[in-house]
């Protein structure tokens, strides 16, 4: 195909275009509807849609604040056979022109003139559509408010709860089901909208199941009455500390270690056989290795500068080739350089007896931010797998309560008062002194646990706070901004039940 024959095709499919946009428009200007009616007008007059109409397949006639992507989007109208039963003027109206539509359809296979006549025997059903049409979108305009303000009501009924969460599944039910549904086909509809506004977890805890059984002739409202009492109830808390007694009393000593606290071996050896073997990936800290050993060897000799430095990687094992320092050496040198780029820490929990004298707890954390804290009480590796402590104020909250499960409070009684470190019936736990180290300032600090009220069972995830229904928590306090705005402020949000 040439581009002149495309051309004309681009032109011929514009000029039809425009010829259904003037007929749109005339139809609208002679009868008063909408460009969107208008369309759906003009589409009764299509091969085929006379019989879609008497079979009770032809969507009804759109509303006036209808859009293009809706046109056909309202419910079917009845059908010839329906008409016919319902009598009255359904039966001497509506359906013979639904039968001159069917009579309009075969007419389009005549010769010459099938168009012409198929259009003529269609006319008078349009017209009643029209006429029809005009009177429904105006009492539906009415409806259409009253219904969108019954199923709002509903939403805040039954799917909303004290909070103002809303149920995704009940909302979606409420607002988009058709209405006539009942029984099993409410939970058909249910299943074949799954992520599509109905979320599948939340269908276990609802009991649609279990209502619809016991009631198999529900209509949809009665049913999302009746299992609105078990939508998922999230609530907040506040776990705010009692008063500065309860404050916590541990303190840490973090140190860069140098050794393994477990054994003393040292943190570095691992790697120096790696690269002996091969030294090219490591050759940043070969060479600060090798001018490590060169520096002190010929500082030993009381030369006034080095005279065998080497910047690259080459040039560091022609000198050990030539035995100016040992591979050995080097390779333990560069380990610990490499280790130190980015260190593991101990962090020691030390209870104070007296002012300035300290006991140190037999417990620790060890690690860095990027291989996580490993945690450990008597000697004993006391991490949670799956949630390992990424970052050092983690790792000290998560410590402090590894050592309340482990120890409880008779170890830890202050001395001359009646508190506990560890008494969690005098306190909730307290976390702000830990989340200061790294976030100081503001005021106001609280503390708030997301509690889901009706779980069917607690979650079992006690990290942070002692409360089976707790789901997530959150430390805020007040701050200003820069330029002294207000503003609430997370130091930290975070959920064990997720993690």
């Amino acid at each position: 195909m040439s581009i002149l024959d495309k051309i004309n095709i681009f032109d011929r499919m514009e000029q039809t275009r425009d010829l259904q946009r003037q007929q749109d428009q005339a139809m609208s200007d002679q009868f008063g509807v909408t460009p969107t009616q208008a369309t759906y007008l003009a589409a009764q007059f299509a091969p085929g849609m006379g019989m879609q109409d008497a079979a009770g397949e032809m969507p009804g006639f759109p509303p006036a604040d209808a859009e293009m992507v809706d046109i056909f989007s309202a419910p079917n109208e009845p059908s010839m056979a329906e008409n016919i039963r319902s009598g009255g003027l359904d039966r001497y109206l509506i359906a013979p022109l639904q039968g001159l539509g069917v009579v309009g359809d075969a007419a389009y296979g005549i010769p010459a003139v099938g168009g012409l006549v198929g259009g003529a025997l269609k006319l008078p059903g349009a017209l009643a559509a029209v006429a029809g049409g005009i009177g429904k979108a105006k009492k539906g305009i009415t409806a259409l408010d009253e219904t969108k303000k019954m199923l709002k009501a509903d939403v805040d009924a039954f799917a909303r709860d004290d909070t103002g969460f809303v149920s995704p599944t009940l909302k979606a039910l409420i607002e988009r089901a058709p209405a006539n549904l009942k029984g099993k086909q409410i939970t058909d509809w249910l299943n074949a909208n799954a992520n599509k506004g109905v979320k599948p977890k939340e269908l276990e805890y609802l009991g649609f199941d279990d209502y619809l059984a016991a009631n198999p002739t529900a209509t949809v409202r009665e049913a999302v009455q009746g299992v609105s009492g078990n939508k998922v109830k999230v609530t907040r808390t506040s776990a705010d500390d009692a008063g500065d007694n309860a404050a916590p009393l541990l303190e840490f000593d973090v140190q860069v270690s140098r050794s393994d606290p477990l054994d003393g071996s040292s943190p570095w050896d691992a790697n120096i056989a790696d690269i002996i073997d091969d030294p090219e990936p490591y050759e940043p800290f070969v060479i600060m290795g090798y001018n490590a050993l060169i520096r002190r060897k010929e500082s030993s000799l009381n030369l006034p500068y080095p005279k065998n430095m080497v910047d690259n990687l080459a040039d560091a094992q022609d000198g050990i080739s030539k035995g100016l320092v040992n591979m050995d050496e080097v390779a333990e040198e560069a380990a610990e350089f490499m280790y130190m780029d980015n260190p593991y820490k101990t962090i020691q929990p030390m209870t104070e007896f007296e002012p300035g004298n300290y006991d140190k707890l037999p417990a620790f954390a060890y690690g860095n931010d990027e291989v996580g804290y490993q945690l450990f009480v008597n000697g004993e590796r006391k991490t949670n797998p799956n949630n390992v402590p990424y970052s050092q104020t983690e790792a000290q909250i998560q410590l402090r309560n590894v050592m309340q499960d482990e120890f409880g409070t008779d170890p830890f009684r202050i001395q001359g008062e009646d508190d506990f470190y560890f008494d969690n019936e005098m306190a909730p736990r307290n976390y702000q002194d830990y989340v200061d180290e790294s976030l100081p300032g503001g005021e106001n600090y609280r503390q708030v646990l997301f509690r889901w009220e009706n779980a069917p069972k607690g979650h079992n995830a006690t990290d942070h706070f002692d409360d089976p229904q707790a789901i997530a928590h959150a430390l805020v306090r007040d701050r200003k901004l820069a330029d002294g705005t207000d503003s609430l402020h997370v130091d930290e949000l975070q959920s064990d039940v997720h993690t």
